[in-house]
C-alpha cells in the first residue's frame, strides 16, 4: 500500500495525457480498494478479539476508507456492549457516561445499558454527595449541614469516605461542649 501511495504520488496530476490520467485513476481506485481491505481486515480481527480500545481505532479507519454502515454496525454494536461490560465494574463515571452515549447511539437493545444507565446515575450522585460532604467539612461550625450531609452520604458512599466527616463532627461537637 505505501509503495502503491508513493508511486501515485509520483504521478501528475496535471498531466494532459489521457492515458496517464487513466493509470492514475486507475491507480487511485487500486489504493482506495486496498485500504479499505486493510481496514475491513483489521476491523474483523478487533471484532473477533472483543477489545473495544482496538475496535474503536478499526471503526474509525474503516469507516475513513469508505466501509459502510451496513459494514460498520455488527463491530460498533460489539464495541458498545464491549464498552458497557468494561465500564459497569469501573465506576467510573467517565467511562459509564462513554459506554451509555455509545450503546444509546449504536446498540440500544444492549443488555447491560439499563444496568450503566442506573450505576451512571449512581455515580453522578456519588459525585454530588461527595462534593456537598466535603463542602460541610470546609465550614463545621455550621454543623445542622454537617450532620445533614452525613445522612445524605451515608447509603451512597463508602464508610470510610463518610468517617472523616463524622470526625470533623466529632472534634466540633466536642469544642461547643467545652464552650
Amino acid at each position: 500500500l505505501e509503495d502503491l501511495a508513493a508511486a501515485l504520488a509520483r504521478i501528475s496530476g496535471g498531466s494532459t495525457d489521457p492515458w496517464l490520467e487513466e493509470v492514475r485513476a486507475e491507480a487511485s481506485a487500486a489504493l482506495a480498494e486496498a485500504q479499505l481491505e486493510d481496514a475491513m481486515e483489521t476491523l474483523e480481527a478487533a471484532e473477533a478479539a472483543r477489545d473495544a480500545e482496538a475496535l474503536g481505532t478499526a471503526i474509525a479507519a474503516a469507516e475513513a476508507a469508505g466501509a459502510s454502515q451496513a459494514e460498520l454496525a455488527g463491530p460498533r454494536r460489539v464495541r458498545a456492549e464491549e464498552s458497557l461490560r468494561l465500564a459497569l465494574p469501573s465506576r467510573s463515571q467517565h467511562a459509564l457516561r462513554f459506554a451509555v452515549t455509545y450503546a444509546e447511539t449504536w446498540h440500544p437493545q444492549a443488555r447491560d445499558l439499563p444496568k450503566a444507565r442506573e450505576e451512571l446515575k449512581l455515580e453522578v450522585e456519588r459525585d454530588l454527595a461527595r462534593s456537598r460532604l466535603s463542602a460541610a467539612e470546609q465550614h463545621p461550625e455550621n454543623h445542622g449541614e454537617l450532620v445533614a450531609a452525613i445522612r445524605a452520604c451515608h447509603d451512597l458512599l463508602e464508610e470510610w469516605e463518610v468517617k472523616p466527616a463524622i470526625k470533623v463532627l466529632r472534634e466540633w461537637s466536642l469544642r461547643i461542649v467545652e464552650y
